[in-house]
């Protein structure tokens, strides 16, 4: 850790400004917290709860007029230094009253604040937190779906080996939770709502945690927001992963292309040892699979799923490794079989990415018995909360993150092939689309459901600011039938409709929030599980039997 006066050398003559009444008291305080982005401040007490620590605010050109949008939460949080950059400098400069008036109420409160000339947030925090990134293997995971599974996967994996050898310690970075070892730092909740890759400050604050507990491996998902916005500057990794791109956050991208750019930055803007890109099934991954041929020659691991059974319990399914187009061996063995408790293929994508993983993470010392234990591993894996979670079992009940069109696809042709080799009855779908979002997949959502399901329930998720109405007229525009199509608005009200309409050997899919415990309506965001909605209604009918 730095104190002030180490911080204030470091930058030397890039110092733009600085109040410093009284400033030389605070030379020899170490600050031991730093964060860029004020959207953190209420999670980010949780880490402050054990200890009193010293505290530090950064705040970079991202974020708009942040020290007076955020003045109330920052003079609350009460850091005891904040760091900016020109970019914000010159916007709350531009209203000079603001700007002495917060000056002023920053020196009553012993808030120190410094302006610097082109801040390298990466730069600074290895500085900050005397980091080495090439101490730690990094594995960062990209793409429109399978992000939090693999990362799942992989973190739980090596972490249950780390007792065995330290080389296996890991944290995990994602949408669910941020993980040190198997400390849950913070997770997703009604009141936390964890950007899928944290900003700059964040990561560099979680590897720096990482470091002193010891961990060798980071499992993290990088979003297309991420990279476009340059969050994970600054980190090398040990391999990254392409798992697919198909429509969404279009609101943010605007086109397909700028969303493809945005992804392809983890893999031609970041240095990494290792490439894995799901390019036989996905076209987006075929093209940078050739694009990256051309510059990287060699280290590229794809895959081919030779052949996958359903059964009543999971998955069969065969895999071929490819490295650089030629097929490898694994222990003498071209054709891997494995057998899964999870279900679709889908899943077989994310297994086989989580495997080649795990594969090159482990190779020099890639030994029969590790192939096994991932084999054992996957055949009971009961921790990826809110991916195709059975939350009932007579009748069916699955719960879903799927939101956009192709992860509807995907999980509804799962539950096609799942209830044939069943023989079951009709699947029903209870869905939405979130609001101020993406709009132009809402119609593709709604034709695709239709076209798949038996029978729809088009309901609320997440609106935000639309009227819930509107949205979903957005999603009937791509249904042509609407014969097997119930319109209603409440959440609660389209699930319990769904539940009380299906039969013993239907399969009902309440898609769209998965492991999401609230909704988002107007600006409030109130508690709601689709989980326990579910748990809830067949709690009643057992006490209704007695």
């Amino acid at each position: 850790m730095k104190t002030i006066k180490q911080i204030k050398n470091y930058f030397e003559s890039q110092i733009i400004f600085e109040n410093l009444i009284d400033f030389g008291d605070f030379d020899n305080i170490n600050i031991d917290l730093f964060f860029s982005n004020t959207q953190n401040i209420n999670y980010l007490k949780s880490y402050l709860n054990e200890n009193n620590l010293n505290k530090g605010l950064v705040f970079n050109g991202y974020i708009k007029n942040p020290l007076l949008f955020y003045k109330n939460e920052i003079l609350n949080f009460k850091p005891v230094i904040i760091i900016i950059d020109n970019i914000v400098y010159s916007e709350i400069n531009k209203n000079q009253t603001y700007f002495t008036d917060l000056i002023n109420e920053f020196n009553k409160n012993n808030i120190k604040l410094i302006a610097i000339n082109n801040l390298e947030l990466d730069k600074f925090f290895k500085f900050f937190y005397d980091l080495n990134i090439n101490d730690l293997n990094i594995y960062g995971i990209t793409g429109t779906n399978g992000k939090t599974s693999i990362t799942t996967i992989l973190y739980h994996i090596s972490n249950s080996l780390s007792n065995y050898d330290n080389v296996f310690s890991s944290s995990l970075i994602g949408t669910i939770k941020y993980c040190v070892r198997d400390k849950v730092v913070s997770k997703y909740d009604v009141n936390n709502s964890l950007l899928t890759t944290p900003d700059t400050s964040l990561i560099y604050y979680l590897i720096y945690l990482s470091k002193i507990n010891k961990v060798r491996n980071i499992f993290m998902e990088v979003s297309s927001h991420s990279l476009d916005q340059q969050r994970p500057k600054g980190l090398y990794f040990k391999i990254a992963s392409f798992t697919n791109l198909t429509i969404d956050h279009l609101d943010y991208h605007k086109t397909m292309e700028n969303y493809f750019n945005a992804k392809r930055k983890l893999f031609f803007e970041y240095p990494n040892d290792f490439t894995v890109i799901n390019s036989y099934y996905n076209d987006y991954g075929k093209i940078l699979y050739n694009q990256l041929k051309d510059i990287k020659k060699n280290n590229i691991f794809t895959y081919i799923i030779k052949d996958y059974t359903f059964e009543i319990n999971g998955t069969n399914f065969v895999l071929n490794i490819y490295k650089d187009d030629k097929l490898i061996e694994i222990n003498g063995l071209k054709d891997i079989y494995f057998f899964t408790n999870l279900i679709g293929v889908f899943n077989i994508h994310n297994l086989a990415i989580s495997f080649i993983n795990f594969y090159i993470m482990n190779k020099e010392i890639f030994e029969i018995n590790y192939i096994d234990f991932f084999k054992d591993y996957i055949k009971n894996i009961n921790f990826l909360e809110g991916r195709l979670e059975l939350v009932n079992n007579d009748p069916i009940v699955f719960i879903d993150y799927a939101h956009t069109p192709d992860a509807l696809e995907n999980v509804i042709k799962t539950l096609i092939e799942y209830k044939e080799s069943l023989k079951l009855g009709n699947i029903y779908v209870v869905f939405g689309a979130g609001g101020n979002r993406d709009k132009t997949k809402r119609p593709i959502m709604g034709s695709i459901v239709s076209s798949l399901a038996d029978k729809i329930i088009i309901t609320s998720d997440n609106p935000r600011d639309e009227d819930p109405l509107e949205i979903i007229n957005d999603i009937l525009k791509g249904i042509k039938n609407k014969n097997n199509v119930i319109i209603e608005p409440d959440r609660e009200k389209a699930i319990i409709k769904a539940l009380n309409d299906m039969k013993l050997n239907d399969i009902l899919l309440i898609a769209g929030k998965g492991h999401e415990n609230y909704q988002i309506i107007g600006n409030k965001r109130i508690f709601f599980s689709d989980k326990e909605i579910v748990k809830c209604y067949f709690n009643k009918i057992k006490l209704k039997k007695g």
